[in-house]
């Protein structure tokens, strides 16, 4: 996108915690680069923290894109939410959890409170409908604002050594059977605005290049060119 003639910031919030408190810091990052509005593409959680900006500071949006976020929750928030049911489990869950968080924010510069617990709270389907009353804008509410949104629809690994994308397959198609999902969310629950289409063959994480083992760099350039052309149909449209 830089190289294209784009400005580009990257948003450095907590890695786990309710999207009211990353919404927050979101605010302050974007009020602190300097500009009056922004186009803000958006991944898996950071669309919803990106949504609590469109509807308690729309005057900061030009646009808003998510990509494979569950504006409806996810099932897998739900079950492994349950867990919390269980006591000695759930401390030991949301303490290592939390602790993952950490070391992440530590190696990206960023040291942010932390809260597992309440991140996966709100991406719950009950989570998600408190959120969604709350902030009905590309839900239940048109909005004024461009908003649109993309996923992934089969949760395929691209490698033997692709661990998250094996269990991610595993897990959509235990948790989700032949609904298309990405391992994570169901394509039912990204759609927001205008649906810009799925891209087939890849897991939640092709966002992150494919978590640990990386996808190859034709699968990442055809997901780029994606974003890419929608960036310059932004362009077109004088955002």
């Amino acid at each position: 996108l830089t190289l294209n003639g784009a400005t580009v910031y990257v948003a450095e919030v907590s890695q786990a915690h309710h999207p009211h408190k990353r919404g927050e810091q979101l605010v302050e990052l974007l009020r602190s680069f300097g500009h009056e509005k922004y186009n803000i593409i958006a991944h898996s959680q950071g669309g919803i923290d990106a949504r609590y900006v469109l509807n308690k500071y729309s005057h900061l949006v030009a646009s808003l894109t998510t990509i494979a976020t569950p504006h409806r929750g996810s099932r897998v928030a739900d079950i492994v939410f349950k867990i919390d049911l269980i006591p000695v489990a759930s401390t030991l869950m949301w303490t290592l959890g939390n602790m993952v968080c950490h070391t992440i924010g530590y190696f990206s510069g960023t040291l942010r409170e932390q809260d597992l617990k309440q991140a996966v709270r709100a991406l719950t389907t009950n989570g998600m409908e408190e959120f969604n009353a709350e902030n009905p804008k590309g839900i239940s509410e048109v909005a004024h604002e461009k908003l649109y949104s993309c996923g992934f629809c089969c949760a395929k690994p691209h490698s033997l050594s692709d661990i998250y994308g094996i269990g991610m397959m595993l897990i959509g198609t235990i948790i989700y059977g032949k609904e298309k999902n990405d391992g994570v969310v169901a394509k039912s629950s990204m759609n927001f605005g205008t649906w810009m289409g799925e891209y087939c063959g890849a897991h939640h994480l092709i966002p992150l290049k494919g978590g640990l083992a990386r996808y190859s760099p034709r699968t990442l350039d055809e997901y780029l060119t994606i974003i890419l052309n929608h960036v310059n149909h932004l362009k077109e449209e004088g955002l």
